[in-house]
């Protein structure tokens, strides 16, 4: 993810797909960003949604676009300052229609 080139800093959730290392999502307190086509989608936070860890939240939204984000509690770990969960990342369209889905690991920190 292009993440200092889009000057992303400060605190947040980053969302992998599976094991990877890779993030596939950033999630901030008022905004997310994921790789689509290639280039950062930004999309702004649902101000009705759950709070998540580090003041991010469960949805975040663009034009045609939902992001849904979650977070397993129960799986909550430490380790050097970063809280780690299983968690999960749903793309839809604007019409509800699934267009990417991936459960993976999530590290929040900052």
């Amino acid at each position: 993810m292009d993440i200092e080139a889009a000057k992303l800093t400060g605190p947040s959730c980053n969302y992998a797909a599976g094991k990877s290392m890779g993030a596939v999502v950033m999630a901030m307190n008022d905004a997310a960003v994921m790789k689509l086509g290639g280039a950062l989608k930004r999309f702004t936070l649902d101000p009705q949604c759950d709070k998540l860890e580090k003041g991010t939240g469960s949805r975040y939204v663009a034009p045609g676009y939902v992001l849904d984000l979650s977070v397993k509690k129960e799986s909550r770990s430490e380790h050097a300052g970063t809280i780690g969960f299983a968690g999960s990342v749903t793309l839809s369209d604007g019409k509800g229609r699934v267009l990417y889905a991936t459960d993976g690991d999530v590290q929040c920190g900052g």
